[in-house]
């Protein structure tokens, strides 16, 4: 050390300083003037073996470090007032200078995450920090940051302070598995925890190569990300998975203590149907799974949901809304399909194809709503509609023609019901009732569903014939339903059989549809009488 003290002004002044700490070099000058307030003016050079260094920083929390550091820098300002007035206090402060990390890591305590190979330079100005090139790896997961951090000193030497970070991030793999594990007790594999800091703000261009999150993997993954008042959002990711392409919208909102809510608009584009119910397990449900599915889909999908901090989802509050087309399908051995065996032999029912099934399906509550839709498969063609639950309850409608059911139930097994022969108009539709467990249901007949298509339909036959008398001769003018909507007919209990017969005078048409009605009664009631 070269320099002087005095006490009256009080001031110490070193015009030089050298040193050796380990391996390293350390040196400088140093002027402090009132150690009451100090004005602190610094110069430093420094190589610094970081092994040494962790002698001098009082980190509890600091396990072990390694690597180089090379430091050439310049401090000159006030230094006791930045914890208390933070910016107020730093613009007072000139710092300039550089910092080159070479091979650098370290371990902290009760964290199972390892920092190493951190290697890149970071250029100070005032609070700010500019990296260019920074890389490194944690853990599993290796990253390469360039960009600017505002405020990043006071984010750490305050406590109110937040920091502002625009930057690139470049990746090659990402392991949320580690990254998100609960550090607080060193838990193992599968403990998480999501928190973001309410002092830091971000916007960042993401490119990943490879990322992995539970069974959950993707890749070629682009866009940008912002975090802001611990809201992180991704107004536009594009990434490839599930053999397919995703483009998404969405947000994690963790800002709410003791909940995360979860929140996307997604669109599909020809994904493999198994792996998407297997990588995203399943929507947390256990009605239809991966194993039961095959086939090509493509999407447009609303979802919603609030988790714990512990990534634990909460299933009551499970919104899905989705527009799903899926093309070259099969269904293999799904519970609600393997019921209808006693329609249909059981073998057919357990691959059912088909080329391409169009609907909208939404999940809340745990219960899965399916509006109408029409099958058309290598076992059976039938329309369908209903609900089922996580709880595996299922209560489904069920429409389809009696020649499609007793064709399949004489070409398996012509002597159950005896040689039954359709009528060839192909016009008798069941309407059938499935409701209970889904490996066990109970079916009646649809009185409800065949009532309402029956009123329905004679509604509408009767507008029509009055909107052509309306119109040819002038007829029903007082009738105001001729200008307004027809309303939907409420359903009321009936018969669960459509014969599609419409009137006629010929009495040769009645007497023979009145013999093929008594032909069709008979043939429905021994298909159910047989298994009842």
């Amino acid at each position: 050390l070269k320099g002087s003290y005095s006490s009256s002004p009080e001031r110490l002044e070193l015009t030089s300083y050298e040193g050796k700490l380990g391996k390293g070099l350390v040196r400088g000058s140093l002027n402090v003037e009132d150690f009451a307030n100090p004005f602190v003016d610094l110069r430093i050079e420094a190589k610094v073996d970081l092994n040494y260094l962790r002698n001098f920083l009082a980190i509890d929390t600091l396990k072990e470090m390694h690597g180089a550091l090379d430091i050439n820098a310049n401090f000159s300002g006030f230094v006791k007032e930045i914890p208390d007035k933070g910016l107020t206090a730093f613009r007072k402060i000139a710092a300039s200078g550089s910092m080159v990390v070479t091979d650098a890591g370290f371990r902290l305590k009760n964290n199972p995450l390892e920092f190493e190979d951190f290697t890149g330079k970071i250029i100070l100005k005032d609070a700010d920090l500019e990296v260019s090139g920074f890389k490194g790896r944690i853990s599993q997961t290796d990253f390469m940051l360039t960009g600017l951090c505002k405020d990043l000193l006071l984010f750490f030497i305050t406590s109110d302070h937040t920091a502002k970070i625009d930057a690139n991030l470049v990746c090659n793999k990402v392991d949320l598995d580690q990254l998100l594990q609960n550090k607080d007790d060193g838990s193992s594999d599968g403990d998480y925890k999501l928190e973001f800091s309410s002092r830091i703000f971000a916007d960042i261009g993401l490119s990943v190569a490879d990322l992995k999150f539970r069974k959950f993997s993707a890749k070629q993954i682009r866009g940008r990300m912002f975090l802001k008042n611990q809201v992180l959002s991704a107004p536009m990711l594009k990434f490839m998975a599930m053999d397919g392409s995703v483009e998404m919208q969405g947000e994690i909102n963790a800002s709410k203590p003791g909940s995360v809510l979860i929140s996307c608009e997604s669109q599909f584009r020809a994904l493999d149907i198994r792996k998407l119910f297997y990588e995203l397990e399943n929507f947390g449900q256990e009605v239809m799974v991966d194993k039961n599915l095959k086939g090509k889909i493509t999407a447009d999908v609303q979802f919603a949901s609030v988790w714990s901090p512990s990534l634990e989802v909460d299933l009551d509050k499970v919104y899905t809304k989705a527009n799903v087309t899926i093309e070259n399908g099969e269904l293999i051995d799904f519970e609600p399909m393997l019921a209808l065996s006693r329609f249909v032999r059981l073998s057919e029912l357990r691959n059912i194809k088909f080329s391409k099934l169009q609907n909208q399906i939404e999940i809340k509550k745990q219960l899965i709503y399916i509006p109408q839709m029409e099958i058309k498969s290598s076992a059976l063609n039938l329309t369908a509609s209903g609900t089922h639950s996580f709880d595996n309850d299922a209560d489904y409608h069920i429409r389809l023609l009696l020649s499609e059911l007793l064709g399949k139930k004489v070409r398996d097994n012509k002597t159950e019901y005896g040689d039954i022969q359709d009528d060839g108009l192909g016009k008798t539709t069941i309407f059938i009732a499935m409701k209970g467990k889904a490996d066990d249901p109970k079916f009646t007949w649809d009185k409800i569903g065949q009532q309402a298509k029956f009123q329905a339909d004679i509604k509408t036959e009767k507008q029509n014939m009055k909107e052509v008398l309306n119109k040819e001769f002038g007829l029903f003018k007082k009738d105001t339903t001729l200008y307004k909507k027809s309303e939907p007919v409420k359903p009321k209990s009936g018969i669960s059989i459509d014969y599609g017969d419409k009137e006629t005078n010929d009495p040769k048409d009645e007497t023979r549809k009145s013999t093929t009605k008594e032909s069709r009664r008979d043939a429905i009631n021994n298909l159910f009488r047989k298994k009842e």
